[in-house]
């Protein structure tokens, strides 16, 4: 419950902050505060019935829910004395938060509140690596990689370049580390090798511990009230039990804002990839170095007795790593064989009974070699302090980097083994498990995959059982207007308080929802093609921007080569640059009085802000259903309909809908937009569950050739 003095000090900052910008109420702001409030408000009781300590509210967009979630979160937090986390999905959302949002609130509403942007370990250079590769161009001796594309940019020219362009920034203070401030986009493989991790990295002990770029951020967060993460660092967080990076789970009131896409961070964050050919390669370098270790730690007794019992530990996973590549290659080799796809899924996850015994044994191996690797990790580490007389400190400190890296790499072997062997006879935990033949640097490689259909226990176990409270917010978090595909995904509990509140633009006067008479039904995808490059001259409209969204990269990149040259120099095609790099192009060019047209996949599809002519003519080429010959989608199908559901109303047709309101979204930003939405898939209104799409949507005006 609030107290009377919660619910004064929360009105209070509400009207000196409105009284400040000039602005009036807003109904559904005014609603969401209220709501934000009662949810947090149960965290002052903890335990057993306390309330209802999760709330989902969906906030249409022009509603004001950042304010409307930041002002009473900001004050519960200092009353209830717990950490305010806020966690997006986008970078464009978090610095919207951090340079404008909360500075915003803090000067208007009364407020006193330090605030820091926090981000994962793997967006900050690793300046201790930067500088071995920078000064000898060549992997250090003890760096592990474990896959070949991690190895390759190492030994290229625009490496070489980038590093040294990379070290002077760092010296001369031009730069702070964080990957998202360098001046342009940084490929994966030229930046993964230069990142650590929390079993790599030597901490305090590192050379560079006062120049590193993640302790500099850890020491802004220390002592701030609210902290601005990401999904993916929350997820990471509560893997390594809570409190790790994030303040405590039972100490924090959590905010989720784009909360539509948690599920999917789970899901990503908690699945399980494993190169078999790559892995091998990997312990057999392992192995030929363990004797350079075994003769820096030959006067460490427990050194020398945890060597040896890793030996042979380490030659048995080779073993089953060889006989799990020689059933996997069979498997696949037959799926080859009958239709000539080199992708094999299990059907409901279920494996055959060979390859689930060498998964056991594949985990069992992996896991006492990472027990035996803690051990090593934690003796060097006590000679890094100067504690163990026998393993010289500067010794120490080489090799640890090294375990860290060999740990990490064995828990990902443990993790696809559980996935595919401890795991497969959960029933509450299912999951969706395939292989498959992929070609990585010029490489054929094995892979295995296991990934959780369903990541609601997850996310109940290691967050909803374990917060002081939490909200979930977003333009678009309900499906077809209802809550129940977020409840089924998220596993939030049955007494959480959903909230819908609706946009309050005037849709129907600004908006126009248009399905052209020349729009056709896409599964005959030659035709539709044909169809996408003869109209698309037709959809731009001069001195303005469009947005065209696409759900495959294939048709996208033929209708990009198919329209004419003309049209084509206007186009910012997704696969040609950074999505920031287009948006900034996009606008420049609108300032400038041409037309621009942006053709996104579903990236561009949400998040992204657009305003005025910025963005006049969004374009859905086609319905966003989700393919479904994907490997988790499939799965979940199966499994849907084994319990008796039916997939495309209970799967297919909510998730559409919800992508559907975020593609449209993207048109009106402000009360002043203006627009139209060209849908070019003829189902929408030929199709039954047509409908039901069209009145998920605000009441846009709709007009239909």
């Amino acid at each position: 419950m609030l107290t009377d003095a919660e619910k004064a000090r929360i009105q209070q900052a509400y009207r000196d902050w409105l009284a400040a910008k000039g602005l009036k109420p807003r109904h559904g702001q005014r609603h969401m505060i209220a709501e934000v409030a009662r949810v947090l408000a149960n965290a002052r009781h903890g335990g057993a019935g306390r309330g209802a300590i999760i709330g989902a509210i969906e906030a249409g967009t022009g509603t004001g829910k950042t304010v409307a979630y930041l002002l009473p979160a900001m004050v519960l937090a200092k009353a209830l004395d717990k950490h305010l986390v806020v966690a997006t999905a986008t970078v464009s959302l978090q610095q919207q938060l951090i340079d404008k949002d909360l500075p915003d609130m803090r000067d208007h509403a009364g407020l006193d509140f330090e605030f820091a942007l926090v981000k994962g370990r793997g967006r900050y250079i690793c300046h201790a690596k930067l500088v071995a590769y920078s000064e000898d161009f060549a992997e250090p001796s003890l760096s592990l990689n474990l896959y070949p594309d991690e190895q390759a940019p190492l030994l290229s020219a625009d490496a070489r370049v980038l590093y040294d362009t990379m070290l002077d920034a760092l010296g001369s203070g031009a730069w702070d580390g964080d990957r998202d401030s360098w001046e342009s986009t940084i490929e994966a493989r030229l930046w993964s090798p230069l990142t650590s991790d929390h079993m790599q990295c030597t901490g305090r002990r590192c050379a560079y511990v006062k120049q590193c770029a993640y302790f500099t951020a850890r020491e802004r967060m220390e002592g701030v009230d609210c902290v601005v993460a990401n999904h993916d660092l929350v997820l990471s967080d509560l893997s390594l039990g809570g409190g790790v990076i994030l303040p405590p789970p039972e100490d924090t009131l959590y905010i989720f804002d784009e909360a539509h896409q948690l599920a999917d961070k789970a899901q990503q964050h908690f699945g399980h990839r494993l190169r078999l050919g790559a892995t091998l390669r990997w312990l057999e370098q392992i192995e030929k170095g363990l004797p350079s270790l075994a003769r820096l730690v030959a006067e460490d007794d427990l050194c020398v007795s945890t060597l040896e019992r890793l030996t042979p530990l380490l030659a048995q996973l080779q073993e089953h790593l060889r006989d799990t590549g020689d059933v996997c290659r069979a498997l696949v080799e037959q799926r080859e064989a009958a239709d000539g796809d080199a992708e094999l899924r299990f059907a409901l996850g279920e494996l055959p009974g060979h390859l689930a015994e060498q998964a056991r044994a594949l985990g069992f191996c992996s896991t006492r070699l990472g027990q035996l690797l803690l051990t090593l990790a934690g003796r060097l580490d006590d000679a890094m302090k100067g504690e163990v007389s026998a393993i010289a400190a500067d010794d120490a400190e080489q090799w640890y980097g090294a375990m860290g890296q060999m740990q990490s790499r064995m828990r990902d072997i443990s993790g696809l083994a559980d996935a595919y062997g401890a795991a497969q006879d959960d029933p509450e935990l299912p999951y969706a498990r395939w292989l498959s033949r992929r070609d990585y640097a010029s490489v054929s490689e094995l892979e295995m995959a296991a990934l959780p259909i369903i990541p609601r226990r997850l996310l109940q176990d290691m967050l909803w059982n374990r917060c002081a409270a939490s909200i979930l917010t977003s333009a678009s978090i309900t499906a077809l207007g209802r809550f129940d595909r977020l409840i089924e995904q998220t596993g939030i509990p049955g007494d959480s308080r959903c909230l819908q509140l609706p946009s309050p633009f005037n849709h129907y006067e600004a908006a126009v929802l248009r399905v052209p008479q020349q729009a056709l039904d896409p599964t005959d995808r030659e035709r539709y093609t044909d169809m996408l490059i003869e109209i698309m001259a037709d959809l731009v409209e001069p001195g303005k921007g469009t947005l065209v969204l696409f759900t495959a990269r294939r048709q996208m990149q033929a209708v990009y080569d198919g329209i004419d040259d003309s049209l084509r120099q206007q186009v910012l095609n997704q696969d040609a640059l950074g999505k920031q790099e287009i948006i900034r192009r996009h606008c420049a060019a609108v300032d400038r009085g041409e037309s621009s047209i942006i053709f996104g996949l579903a990236s561009f599809a949400e998040g992204i802000d657009l305003p005025g002519d910025y963005c006049s003519h969004v374009v859905i080429t086609r319905l966003p259903f989700a393919v479904p010959d994907d490997p988790v989608e499939a799965t979940l199908a199966e499994w849907v309909r084994s319990r008796g559901g039916q997939p495309f109303r209970d799967i297919a047709l909510p998730d559409a809908a919800r992508r559907l309101m975020q593609a449209t979204g993207r048109l009106l930003r402000t009360e002043q937009d203006r627009g139209v939405i060209t849908v070019l898939d003829r189902r929408l209104v030929s199709r039954q569950y047509g409908r039901a799409l069209i009145k998920s949507l605000p009441n846009y005006r709709l007009e239909v050739d």
